[in-house]
């Protein structure tokens, strides 16, 4: 193993900063002598330079700077890892070990604008990094810090997605005024929809490294795909047509536990950011047993009887559907004026009382009076259809909706009553998704 001149590395980083010497040459020099891989990735986890590709022998990493990205498998991986969700809010270089590559990686974050950053990666196996080291690839991280900050390419996004990003964080206002963002924005062409799909919930298959990019590149071939906070984003243009899913891809993502949460269309590139803090909301509302009273997961172009769809225990609080692949942001409008209404004090306007003495009484005598209601009224008051759906008897439903009309004094057949009653019902539901 040869000694490494320390001293003399760092003269050359000297002297590469006073000749302007470009990232990727600087990477090369630095890897081969340390001795180990050098690449930098920014928060896309799009490959930016990286050093000689003939002393990188990992088959991953070969095969993520041929294509210039890293996997979206990687990506959900390491996103997961505690290791990584604590490393990158500190400006030290930490370790990470991953089961998509082979490699150890020494990983450094670095920040090049409030909105910009990446990460400097070493490929070093098995051996922690010497002072020396640390502190060479530290000099190498201020270059690239500053180069950053004077070299568009490096500290941001490809133009249409700068423009995307900005709207998105919120500093699209002070470009506004920039002739180029204004040409790379009206290159946006609408109505939009806007696709959220997290990767914590990625179910990866042993033989499925790169096949979700594969996927999502081929259902949608002309959408902007993004990674942004922690989950993929997808901007699909010029939707006039209605938005179709193909069979093959929705079972994919079943198998992979993957949920593609489908917004509603908006016609200006400026409604992103309150379409994206909606598809966030919505997917904060998911888990196996949240499903909203309206809507079946199914296209609004194809929806059909909920209680076809949804099957009742004797227990009000247990819906028993499987979270969907695909979420339609519009089965869940009801929920969004929920918690709107809660942030503003108001729900209680809303809201029948007589539903929430109901859901008490079950509680306190075990009873079933809230199912069967909420059963009966999505059967559009059809007892032959309710009683089948919750495995009753007629003469049981009879019962029960008579204690109802008796006891209660429910106006059943009251149009008014049942659209207040499913608000109600719905928000029970809303409410009881902490509790679960």
């Amino acid at each position: 193993m040869k000694k490494i001149d320390y001293l003399a590395i760092k003269d050359y980083l000297i002297q590469a900063v006073l000749a302007d010497t470009g990232l990727q040459l600087i990477a090369c020099h630095l890897a081969e002598q340390l001795g180990y891989p050098i690449i930098y990735i920014d928060k896309q986890f799009h490959v930016l330079f990286h050093s000689d590709p003939a002393q990188i022998k990992d088959f991953y990493w070969q095969n993520s700077i041929a294509s210039g990205s890293c996997s979206y498998e990687f990506i959900s991986t390491v996103q997961q890892l505690s290791a990584f969700q604590k490393g990158k809010k500190q400006d030290a270089f930490f370790e990470l070990t991953c089961p998509i590559d082979s490699s150890t990686k020494w990983i450094k974050p670095i920040t090049l604008t409030p909105n910009h950053y990446g990460y400097l990666i070493a490929l070093k196996n098995q051996s922690q990094l010497s002072a020396q080291e640390l502190e060479i690839l530290g000099l190498f991280s201020q270059i690239i810090r500053k180069e950053g900050k004077k070299n568009p390419a490096l500290a941001d996004d490809s133009p249409t997605d700068s423009v995307i990003l900005s709207y998105l964080d919120g500093s699209a206002a002070r470009k506004q005024k920039e002739a180029f963002f204004l040409r790379q924005k009206n290159k946006l062409q609408g109505p939009f929809r806007l696709l959220f799909l997290s990767l914590l919930s990625y179910d990866i298959q042993k033989d499925s490294r790169s096949i979700l990019r594969q996927k999502l590149l081929a259902t949608f071939p002309q959408a902007k795909i993004l990674f942004y906070q922690e989950s993929l984003l997808l901007l699909l243009e010029n939707q006039n047509q209605p938005f179709v899913v193909s069979e093959a891809f929705t079972y994919y993502l079943s198998k992979s536990k993957l949920h593609l949460i489908i917004g509603d269309s908006f016609r200006q590139i400026e409604q992103i950011k309150p379409q994206y803090e909606r598809l966030l909301q919505t997917e904060s509302f998911l888990s196996p047993q949240n499903f909203p009273v309206y809507g079946t997961s199914i296209s609004p172009e194809n929806q059909t009887n909920l209680a076809d769809s949804i099957s009742f225990s004797e227990d009000f609080s247990v819906l028993t559907p499987s979270t969907p692949p695909l979420i339609w942001e519009q089965d869940y409008s009801l929920w969004h004026l929920f918690a709107y209404l809660e942030k503003k004090g108001k729900i209680n306007h809303f809201l029948l009382p007589e539903i929430f003495d109901l859901a008490e009484h079950d509680k306190k005598y075990n009873t079933s009076y809230l199912p069967t209601l909420k059963a009966y009224l999505q059967c559009h008051q059809n007892r032959i259809e309710t009683a089948k759906s919750l495995y009753i008897h007629r003469n049981t439903l009879q019962y029960r909706l008579r204690k109802m009309r008796e006891d209660f004094h429910l106006p059943l057949e009251k149009p008014a009553f049942v659209l207040n009653a499913l608000v109600s019902i719905s928000y029970l539901d809303y409410r009881r998704r902490d509790e679960k």
